[in-house]
């Protein structure tokens, strides 16, 4: 590369038929020229240069092997259902009118699947997603008073940023950013939820954000001349081969004539060919012989080389590399596991993210959002194995409960239930009213029903029994030995004899009167 100066150019023959010119460094005016194209070329300023962001959006439309797995994150997040739950105990609200119009139809123009879409979209071509919620400045800042909210094209967005504050002490996203900007169309801070994938050379610079396809960005750059070679070859744009003559006189190979190499382009033109009405096989009267020149798609196998990009591509964005189109319809034996794992790692966790971003930017009060993919057929089996965790947790919180192991809180944190005011306390405690076969275990609850099936035992003993042994209130132990107080009735009866008709014969001693 050289100097560019104009003033060396002294004449025409001087001035190079084709010149490339670069800026140097940050300083105006500054470029260097040269004759032969720079050897970063055209596929580093597709990826690199200053609407590298536009032309990652360009490449989605077109290539397939960065739309598939782009797509396959951003529907599958799209997917989710976002709900609204309750701090207290995550129960979920459905009743909210004003998130479920949000949630609903965020904007006239889209709901809130093609939203999100959309939003997963920018991010991930661009670095950057940006939604604009449309709220009236007259209005309290509550979520209730958002109208609508809508996806800005990061690609276009110039954000206003104070370089003169340091981004290491700042508080808040408005001590940073001032606005962002559409064109002549200005977006206020606080209106704007910006969510970035920040450049990791720029540390905490807000407006240095980059896609995480520039992971993949060797793998993007080998398909674009790929399939430009791939078009090359299908239009048949340049020589195939060369026809040669074989004709021959006593002074060796003789040329074709012009007459003979126009009548020969001329039929080969007119009469064969592989569309309707021409001849496959071509004749001529001239012996002539064919020299290839150029190589089939076969011979250059582009196909392998795109598959090998695109199992880059699905690599950098951790999408499972069974969901790559290809020419073979192979199997994966772990498929199932593979995608549950996309699900549980890139897909769930993106999905929480928004759900936090929102929480955290509507600020909805005592409540949170959350997304849900219950309804993934995938993902039920998951559903079963956590059905069967919370059982056995169940079980093992009820047994360290009763041996007084746990508090009440911790055993229905173990068994997935909400806590309890008083759930401070232990089963032996004293405070509170525990079962009594949790006090006393199966053993105890085998002696008791022991005493009080035995017809031999004195009532009055079995009622001590019950007090001294197991340390049950008396009037419980009446109770337990006397459930339905008839006993107890005759007692009074004969301790007021007068007032009830004496039997014939001799009166005999109730056991019951010893109560």
């Amino acid at each position: 590369m050289q100097k560019f100066n104009t003033k060396g150019w002294t004449g025409m023959s001087e001035v190079p038929e084709k010149v490339f010119i670069e800026a140097v460094g940050d300083k105006p005016f500054n470029y260097e020229y040269s004759e032969v194209e720079p050897a970063h070329s055209r596929l580093s300023d597709i990826l690199e240069g200053a609407h590298s962001r536009q032309n990652f959006i360009n490449l989605f439309y077109c290539l397939p092997e960065i739309f598939a797995p782009v797509n396959e994150i951003a529907w599958r997040v799209a997917d989710a259902t976002f709900v609204l739950k309750r701090t207290l105990d995550d129960a979920t609200d459905w009743k909210d009118k004003d998130f479920n119009r949000l949630f609903t139809k965020p904007n006239p123009f889209m709901d809130i699947k093609q939203f999100v879409y959309q939003s997963v979209c920018y991010e991930y071509l661009t670095g950057l997603s940006l939604q604009f919620f449309n709220k009236p400045s007259t209005l309290a800042n509550d979520y209730k008073n958002i109208l609508s909210w809508s996806n800005l094209p990061s690609q276009k967005i110039t954000i206003d940023k104070d370089s003169a504050v340091d981004v290491y002490t700042a508080t808040e996203l408005s001590d940073v950013i001032k606005g962002y900007r559409l064109g002549s169309r200005k977006f206020e801070t606080q209106n704007v939820l910006p969510l970035i994938q920040m450049d990791l050379s720029y540390g905490m610079e807000v407006d240095k954000y980059k896609s995480p396809l520039h992971g993949a960005s060797m793998a993007i750059g080998n398909l674009i001349p790929v399939y430009e070679a791939r078009g090359v070859i299908y239009i048949k744009r340049g020589a195939l081969g060369f026809i040669v003559s074989k004709k021959k006189d006593d002074s060796g190979t003789a040329p074709l004539s012009p007459e003979e190499k126009e009548e020969i382009q001329r039929e080969t033109q007119r009469t064969y060919g592989l569309s309707k009405g021409k001849n496959q096989m071509g004749y001529t009267s001239v012996p002539v012989d064919f020299i290839k020149t150029s190589m089939s798609i076969d011979e250059l196998k582009p196909f392998d080389e795109t598959l090998a990009d695109a199992v880059a591509i699905y690599a950098a964005l951790r999408v499972p590399r069974h969901l790559v189109p290809s020419k073979d319809s192979s199997t994966f034996s772990n498929a199932d596991a593979d995608l549950k794992s996309f699900y549980n790692s890139v897909v769930i966790p993106l999905a929480k993210r928004y759900a936090l971003a929102w929480s955290n930017y509507m600020n909805i009060p005592n409540r949170y959002i959350d997304a849900d993919f219950s309804h993934v057929p995938i993902l039920q089996e998951n559903l079963k194995e956590k059905a069967d965790t919370l059982a056995i947790n169940t079980t093992t919180a009820m047994t360290q409960y009763s041996s007084g192991m746990i508090t009440k809180n911790e055993r229905n944190t173990l068994a997935g239930a909400s806590p309890l005011p008083d759930g401070g306390t232990y089963v032996n405690d004293g405070t509170g009213k525990e079962p009594l076969a949790i006090k006393i275990g199966v053993g105890g609850v085998q002696s008791i029903e022991a005493i009080l099936a035995n017809s031999l035992i004195d009532p009055l003993a079995k009622i001590n029994s019950l007090v001294i042994i197991f340390g049950i209130d008396e009037q419980d132990a009446k109770k337990m030995v006397d459930p339905s107080g008839k006993l107890q009735k005759q007692t009074e009866q004969n301790a007021n004899p007068g007032t009830t008709p004496q039997s014939t014969g001799a009166a005999q001693e109730s056991p019951a009167n010893q109560l």
